[in-house]
C-alpha cells in the first residue's frame, strides 16, 4: 500500500503531467479554433510551442524515471509528426493531431485518480483509535495493535474496529457499510458485529475474533485494490500493438526514402502515424461521455463503455438500488378489536420520544395519514429492544416480541415479511407494525426494459430471504440470492460470468465495492462515496438510466469500430492516391464526423 509520502510524490508527478497535457491541448486546439474563426498567422508559432512542450515533457519523464516506456515512444513519434506537419506547412492539421492526443492523455489521468481516491476512502472508514478493556482499565490504542481475544469498548457514535462477538451490552448497530442492510441491527450478548459498523444506540463490549487485515472490511479493500490495478484488455492490446506498429512504420519510412525520395517518405510517416488510431476511438467515446453526462450518467473514462457494450447479465443489489434504503411501514395488523389506525396512532405517539430510524418511519406514516398524535409521558427507551410510556393515560409498549415477553405480555404468532414491531396497551397486545425497505418507483420499469433487451437479471442482497422475496417477485425477477456477505456477492459475480457471460453489477454501498470491482463493469447508484469510487459508471440521475446506458454503450462501440475502418480505408487511399493533398485530412475527418454525430445524442 502506498504511504502518504509516496502518494504525495505520485500526486506531484501527475500534477506535472496533467499541466503539460492541458497546456498542449489548450494551445493546439485553441489555435486551430482561432484559425477557423478567421484569426490567422498564429498557427506556425503555436505548433512550434506545442512541439517544444511535448519535447520537454519527454525529457523530464525519461530523466525522472530513468527508463523508456511505450507512452514515451508514442509521444516522441507525435513530436516527429508535429515537426513534419510544420515542415509541410500543415500547421492546423498538426495542431489538431497533437491537441486531440493531449486530450486523450488527460482523460486517462482523470480515470486513474478517481479509482485511487475510492481506495483511500475505504481505508478512512476504519477508526483511528480503539478502547481496549483489560486489568480494570480502558486503554486507547491504535487498531493495528489489537489482537484476537482482546475486549473492545465501543460507545454510541463510534465504529467497531474489529470483527467479533458482543460479550456485554446491547444497542443498535448500522452495518450497512458491510452487509447493505438499510435497517439498524439490534445486537446484544452473543451477536456478531463487523469492523466499520457504526453504533447508533447503546454501548458494546466486543471480543475481537478478527483484527487488522483479517477483518471483512480489510478483505473488501484488498479485493477492490487488486482488480483496480489490473489493466483492461483494450489497454493491453494497445500496448502490444504499439510495440510492433511504431518501429515497423519508422523502418518502412526509412526504407522508402531510397526508392521514393525524402518528401514522400516524410508523408508516409504522416499517413502511417498512429495518431488517427489514438484519437479515432477516444473521439467517439468522448462524444458518448458528453452525451451521457447531459443525461446524468458519468463514466470513469472510456474503458467502461467498451465493457458495458458486452454485458449479458445484470446483477442488481436490492438495498438502496431496487429499494430506497429507508424503512417504511408496510402493513398494520389490529388485534383485540383495535382498528389499524388506532394501533398506528398509539405507536407513533410513543415513538415521538425516540430518534431511532424505525421510530421515525412509524411517525412519518402516521403523519402521512393525517393522524393527530399525543405527547407521551414517563417514557423509557431500551436500546435494541423497545420503548414504553404513557399515551393518553394508557400504558403503551412498542418493541420486539422478546421485549414484550420480558414485560409479561404474551406476543401473538405472526408470520412477518419484514421487521415486526409489536404494540401493547394496558397489558395486552393490540396490534403489530411490519416495517421494510421502500421500493424504488423506477425499479419495475428498469427490470422490464432490461429483460426486453435480452439481458438476464439477477438480484443480490444481504437481507433475509423472507424479507427480500416479496420485493423481488413483485419486480418479475426469477433469480435472486439473499443473506449474502460482500465475499458471497464477489463469488456469485464470478459464477454468473461463467454461466452467462460478461456481468454488470449495480449497487450503492461499500458492501458492494468488491462485487463492483470484480464485475466486468460496475454501476454505482447514489449511495456513499466509496461505492461511487469503486464503480466504473455513476448513475447520478438514478437507476432509470441503466437500460439507456447499456444501449448507448453498444451503439458507441459499434460506431467506434466503424470509424476505425473508415480511417484505415482513408490511410490506404492517402498512401496509394494523392499523398501530399490527402494525407492531412485522411486521419482526421472520420473522427470529426464521429464527434458531430454523437453531439446530437
Amino acid at each position: 500500500m502506498v504511504g502518504p509520502h509516496g502518494e504525495e510524490r505520485q500526486g506531484d508527478e501527475r500534477g506535472w503531467e496533467k499541466l503539460a497535457w492541458l497546456t498542449i491541448s489548450a494551445l493546439a486546439l485553441g489555435s486551430a479554433a482561432l484559425h477557423w474563426l478567421g484569426v490567422e498567422g498564429l498557427e506556425a508559432y503555436t505548433l512550434l510551442l506545442v512541439i517544444a512542450v511535448i519535447g520537454l515533457y519527454i525529457l523530464y519523464e525519461v530523466v525522472s524515471r530513468r527508463e523508456l516506456e511505450i507512452e514515451h515512444g508514442v509521444a516522441a513519434l507525435m513530436t516527429i509528426v508535429g515537426v513534419i506537419t510544420y515542415r509541410l506547412n500543415l500547421h492546423v492539421e498538426g495542431e489538431l493531431v497533437l491537441g486531440l492526443y493531449g486530450t486523450a492523455e488527460l482523460l486517462e489521468h482523470y480515470a486513474v485518480e478517481r479509482a485511487e481516491s475510492g481506495i483511500r476512502y475505504l481505508i478512512e472508514l476504519m477508526p483511528r483509535s480503539a478502547k481496549v478493556v483489560g486489568e480494570g482499565e480502558v486503554r486507547e490504542v491504535d487498531p493495528s495493535e489489537i489482537q484476537p481475544g482482546d475486549t473492545i469498548l465501543v460507545v454510541r457514535g463510534e465504529r467497531v474496529p474489529v470483527d467479533g462477538l458482543v460479550v456485554d451490552g446491547r444497542g443498535s448497530v448500522d452495518q450497512s457499510l458491510v452487509t447493505g442492510e438499510p435497517l439498524p441491527v439490534e445486537v446484544a450478548e452473543g451477536s456478531y458485529v463487523y469492523a466499520g459498523s457504526l453504533v447508533e444506540e447503546g454501548s458494546l463490549m466486543v471480543k475481537a475474533l478478527k483484527a487488522g487485515g483479517d477483518t471483512l472490511l480489510s478483505k473488501m479493500l484488498a479485493l477492490v485494490n487488486k482488480f483496480r490495478q489490473e489493466k483492461s484488455s483494450s489497454e493491453r492490446l494497445v500496448h502490444r500493438f504499439s510495440r510492433i506498429y511504431l518501429p515497423t512504420m519508422l523502418a518502412l519510412a526509412l526504407l522508402s526514402t531510397a526508392f521514393l525520395g525524402l518528401e514522400r517518405s516524410i508523408v508516409l510517416i504522416v499517413v502511417a502515424c498512429p495518431s488517427a488510431f489514438l484519437v479515432a476511438i477516444p473521439a467517439t467515446m468522448l462524444s458518448s461521455l458528453a452525451a451521457s453526462a447531459r443525461r446524468g450518467v458519468l463514466f470513469k473514462g472510456t474503458p467502461p463503455i467498451e465493457r458495458a457494450a458486452r454485458v449479458r447479465v445484470v446483477a442488481l443489489d436490492k438495498t438502496g438500488t431496487l429499494t430506497l434504503g429507508r424503512p417504511v411501514v408496510r402493513r398494520i395488523v389490529g388485534l383485540e378489536g383495535f382498528a389499524e389506525v388506532e394501533v398506528l396512532r398509539l405507536a407513533a405517539s410513543l415513538e415521538l420520544a425516540s430518534e431511532h430510524p424505525l421510530a421515525r418511519a412509524i411517525v412519518e406514516e402516521a403523519r402521512r395519514r393525517g393522524l393527530r398524535l399525543s405527547i407521551p409521558s414517563s417514557v423509557r427507551e431500551f436500546p435494541g429492544a423497545g420503548i414504553e410510556g404513557i399515551v393518553d393515560g394508557r400504558a403503551v409498549i412498542v418493541g420486539r416480541a422478546e421485549f414484550l415477553a420480558s414485560r409479561g405480555i404474551e406476543p401473538p404468532a405472526l408470520v412477518p415479511n419484514g421487521m415486526l414491531v409489536m404494540v401493547a396497551t394496558d397489558g395486552s397486545v393490540c396490534g403489530a407494525l411490519e416495517l421494510g425497505d421502500e421500493v424504488n418507483p423506477d425499479s419495475a420499469e428498469v427490470v422490464r426494459r432490461l429483460i426486453e433487451n435480452g439481458l438476464h437479471v439477477v438480484v443480490l442482497t444481504g437481507d433475509r430471504r423472507e424479507s427480500a422475496e416479496p420485493i423481488v417477485q413483485s419486480l418479475g425477477v426469477g433469480e435472486f440470492y439473499a443473506d449474502l456477505t460482500p465475499e458471497d456477492k464477489y463469488r456469485i459475480i464470478e459464477d454468473l460470468r461463467e454461466r452467462y457471460g460478461p456481468v454488470a453489477m449495480v449497487g450503492d454501498g461499500i458492501n458492494d465495492a468488491p462485487a463492483l470491482a470484480r464485475a466486468d463493469v460496475g454501476f454505482a447508484v447514489g449511495g456513499i462515496d466509496a461505492a461511487i469510487e469503486a464503480g466504473d459508471v455513476i448513475l447520478v440521475s438514478g437507476l432509470r438510466r441503466l437500460p439507456w446506458v447499456l444501449q448507448i454503450s453498444r451503439i458507441t462501440v459499434s460506431k467506434a469500430w466503424q470509424n476505425l475502418a473508415i480511417i484505415l480505408a482513408a490511410k490506404l487511399a492517402a498512401a496509394l492516391w494523392d499523398w501530399p493533398r490527402s494525407c492531412p485530412s485522411g486521419p482526421l475527418w472520420p473522427s470529426g464526423t464521429t464527434v458531430v454525430s454523437y453531439s446530437r445524442l
